[in-house]
């Protein structure tokens, strides 16, 4: 039985975490960053340019290899600037 979306979320977090590290992973994902993960596609919303191309530039790779760990699968991943709901992702580590 595969695991719900919300739990492979919180695995790729905290795989995130262990590659880069908890205050690299609250200063670009905490709080500005929302993920949302569709089968092997993980959706990354940003709140401008800058830290998309950031977040591009300098984790895609640990992105890719954390989502692949937690689905199984070569994932794809998007980064899209968007609004971000105040809530979408924690602030705290998971």
């Amino acid at each position: 039985m595969e695991e719900p979306a919300a739990g492979r979320l919180c695995a790729i977090r905290r795989r995130m975490v262990e590659r880069i590290g908890a205050n690299r992973y609250r200063t670009w994902f905490g709080g500005t960053t929302e993920l949302q993960l569709d089968g092997h596609r993980l959706d990354v919303t940003v709140a401008n340019g800058f830290v998309g191309n950031w977040i591009s530039s300098n984790f895609m790779a640990h992105l890719v290899a954390a989502t692949r760990d937690v689905v199984g699968i070569e994932p794809h991943v998007a980064i899209h600037v968007g609004e971000v709901a105040s809530c979408a992702a924690p602030a705290e580590v998971p």
